[in-house]
């Protein structure tokens, strides 16, 4: 599923990913690196974030064939 948001959200070139109890933030531009941090609540928080801008998003228009 893919979902858009408004161009004011500039997200650079950076991204998360949330597994298990664990957050890992990605920075993939001049200087690559990952940090992992573990945390159940620092997950959840996240998983709660992404959940919002989810709902908050519009959905991607698709042709139809």
């Amino acid at each position: 599923f893919v979902r858009n948001l408004p161009s004011t959200y500039e997200f650079g070139w950076g991204d998360n990913l949330i597994f298990g109890n664990k957050l890992a933030i990605f920075s993939l531009k001049k200087d690559i690196f990952v940090i992992v941090i573990e945390s159940e609540e620092v997950a959840k928080t996240y998983r709660a974030m992404f959940e919002w801008a989810w709902r908050a998003a519009e959905k991607y228009a698709t042709m139809s064939a």
